[in-house]
Order: structure tokens, then sequence, then C-alpha cells
């Protein structure tokens, strides 16, 4: 934690217009460079992964990137948790359901209205709706709602923890670049100490 309140100072893409033009550059160059990053690794751990819609990694990477590693990470654990309990739930869901024969809209209308309920108090969960909303509709042929529900969270689960990863990689080259101008300018060994 220590390391991020020290780049806490560190400009971020939703304050780029208050910045000085270079300033500007530096973040704009910043959030290509992440999102491209996260995106392309996701895609090609799922792909490497042989996930069923490797798409979702790398829209799930997009989503977790953040402009500073905390709000990353918290996106992180937020989707992660999210995406568990719709995907746990459409699974209950289908599995109960099933004895009744109902229509995929009927069982889509009665999972997504328990889920909702469940993550209403939650606002970081509410990916659950859309998770389970997904893991009913995207079932392909031959795919039983098991499988299906450990491919869409596996999907998310990955595209989040590459983000994550990036940040991580993000905040630890920045570290480095901060100290060592800090230090050619006469600040000590980087930290703010003499």
């Amino acid at each position: 934690m220590r390391r991020y309140q020290m780049m806490s100072h560190l400009p971020s893409a939703h304050s780029i217009v208050s910045l000085r033009r270079r300033d500007r550059g530096l973040a704009m160059l910043i959030c290509v460079v992440r999102s491209a990053v996260s995106a392309t690794f996701a895609y090609g751990g799922a792909l490497t992964l042989q996930l069923h819609q490797p798409l979702w990694a790398s829209v799930s990477a997009l989503i977790t990137t953040k402009d500073s590693f905390g709000d990353t990470f918290a996106e992180c654990r937020s989707r992660v948790i999210g995406t568990a309990v719709g995907t746990i739930l459409a699974i209950i869901g289908v599995s109960l359901l099933s004895p009744f024969r109902l229509s995929d809209i009927a069982e889509l209308a009665i999972v997504t209205a328990i889920v909702a309920a469940l993550v209403s108090n939650r606002p970081q969960w509410r990916v659950g709706i859309w998770t389970a909303a997904i893991t009913l509709l995207s079932r392909q042929p031959g795919m039983d709602i098991w499988q299906n529900g450990l491919a869409r969270f596996s999907e998310v689960a990955l595209g989040s923890v590459v983000a994550t990863g990036v940040a991580t990689l993000e905040l630890s080259l920045l570290e480095r670049l901060f100290r060592r101008g800090f230090a050619r300018r006469g600040g000590g060994d980087g930290t703010g100490r003499q």
C-alpha cells in the first residue's frame, strides 16, 4: 500500500484536461499502453487456455483497467466477486428450474430477478446480473450450464487479473522513473529523504 501512496500524486487520465501539455501527453500515452497491453494479454491468455469466448477476457480487462492502481484493484475484486455470484446463481437457477421445462426467456427473467435482488445493496457486484444473463444466453449446443458458467467466470476473472497485473507493472515502472528523476534533481534516494 505504501507504493500506491507514494504514487498518488501522479496524474490520472480523468485529470488530463487540467495538466500541462507535456503531462497530458504522458497521461494519454500511459492510458494507451495500459489499455492495449491489458486487452491483448487477456485475449492471448484466453486463446492459450482455449476458453470458449476469449473476447470476454479482453473486454473484462478493459473494463477493469482504471487510472490508478487502487481503483484497478478494487474493480478487479468487485468484478471477480460479482461474476462468481452471477455465475453460481445462474447455475443453481437453471438446475432448479430445469424440471419445469421453462423457456429460455422465463429462465432469464427468474434468474436475473433473483440475482438483482441479491446484489441490489451491493452496487459493486452488479456485474453479477449481466453475468447471469450472459451465462444463460450464451450456452452452446452440447455444453451444459456448469461448463458454460465456468467458462464465463474464467474469461472475466482472467481479464480482471491481467488488468491488475498490468497496473502493478505500471506502478512499479512509474515508481522507478519517479525515483530516478527525483534523485537526479538532488532529492537524495528518490523517496524524498535527504
